[in-house]
């Protein structure tokens, strides 16, 4: 016998459902109102506007923290190769590795599932050439070959895989363009030796480390930014410079913001080599919400005194000019000295720009020396941020 009792809700037992709704003052579940709807619209996008940035930052964090945990195994790669060469750091970088997508020469446009391998001992890298690593890490930031390729292409980098470069001495981020790859422009090694295996002739080739990523000073005074490579890396070895006192009339004066400085033999696009490549400098380019820190700036002159006498040349005029690092500029030296010394300013070429430009040359992580003891300083903060994560060196 069925019981029709009244629940605590006022209604009888055994009600259809949809009795029981339309007495409570509810709607039949069969749909939601167009402002039910808003809301639940207005509450998803509150919380994604406060949970999507946060949830960005960490992806960004997330990739930085790999980045560094590779600049860290480039670093013991570094101490390995300093270890078996009596503690000469590799003169320059590339990255990247030895392979190649088969593409045809000049189509940057085109991609390929056909990868070929170089030989080690041809590819440019002295790291890979040696044998210290098959290839460099990848590139957390990079999912997007073609992205990479074009950029090389705009900056007129040979090492990729539509040039015949790429294809004879590697790739500089990889055959896709996901691997690390060094930025920082290296001028003074131009060339090195291929060893020809069957006939062990020595065949000089060309570095192309001196290809100009202007990756310096990216952010600027009013919080705008230039374009850069995340997950990238800049790498300068350096040593001790050796200057030798030079015949006054092949001096080249040049001009360099306020200061004037002097070059010796008159070619300030002749590089200055050092003796030993025992320090470095290595860093890595962060996303692109990260200022980092600001290590490159202005080159600095390393400064020579030399023993030299007064001329005094028809006319009664001296003849040689000193430098004095007080003033920063060219002096006549005082008229009362017959003896004195000659102070030279000599540009150690750890910039990353090479170019014949007058004016400051910038892009160098070598800063002026701290004292009498050292030529140059680890780091050369100038006042802009180059969005650099992380700075190790031969000596940390």
């Amino acid at each position: 016998m069925r019981h029709w009792g009244v629940n605590r809700s006022g209604t009888k037992r055994g009600t259809p459902l949809d009795e029981v709704h339309k007495h409570r003052g509810l709607r039949c579940p069969n749909g939601f109102t167009l402002i039910e709807l808003t809301m639940v619209i207005v509450i998803i996008g509150i919380l994604a506007a406060v949970v999507l940035p946060s949830y960005i930052k960490l992806k960004d964090k997330a990739k930085e923290a790999e980045t560094k945990a590779s600049l860290h195994a480039i670093q013991l790669d570094l101490e390995r190769f300093a270890t078996d060469h009596a503690g000469d750091y590799p003169a320059y970088l590339i990255g990247g590795d030895n392979t190649t997508l088969k593409l045809e020469i000049g189509h940057d446009s085109q991609t390929s599932e056909r990868l070929e391998t170089i030989p080690a001992n041809a590819c440019s890298d002295p790291l890979i050439r040696a044998g210290y690593v098959e290839s460099y890490p990848r590139n957390p930031f990079v999912r997007n070959t073609m992205a990479v390729q074009r950029l090389q292409m705009s900056i007129g980098d040979p090492l990729r895989s539509a040039l015949a470069e790429g294809q004879e001495m590697g790739t500089r981020f990889g055959a896709y363009g996901t691997l690390m790859g060094q930025c920082l422009c290296e001028s003074r090694y131009l060339l090195w030796d291929y060893i020809d295996p069957v006939t062990h002739e020595r065949i000089p080739k060309p570095t192309w480390s001196n290809i100009q990523y202007e990756f310096f000073d990216v952010w600027s005074s009013n919080n705008r930014r230039r374009s850069w490579l995340p997950g990238s890396f800049m790498y300068k070895a350096v040593g001790e410079i050796v200057a030798q006192p030079d015949d006054s009339d092949s001096r080249d004066y040049v001009e360099i913001g306020s200061k004037t400085a002097i070059i010796p033999h008159n070619n300030r696009d002749s590089a200055v080599h050092p003796v030993s490549l025992s320090n470095y400098m290595l860093s890595a380019w962060g996303g692109y919400r990260n200022k980092g820190m600001d290590i490159l700036g202005e080159e600095p002159l390393v400064i020579f005194s030399f023993p030299g006498s007064r001329r005094i040349p028809r006319g009664g005029m001296d003849s040689d000019f000193f430098f004095d690092p007080a003033t920063g500029r060219y002096e006549m030296p005082p008229p009362a000295k017959i003896e004195y010394y000659q102070l030279l300013g000599i540009p150690p070429w750890t910039r990353g720009v090479n170019r014949s430009h007058i004016g400051p040359l910038w892009g160098s992580p070598y800063g002026p020396a701290p004292n009498d003891e050292e030529q140059l300083s680890f780091g050369n903060a100038n006042g802009f941020n180059d969005a650099l994560i992380l700075l190790l060196t031969s000596n940390k």
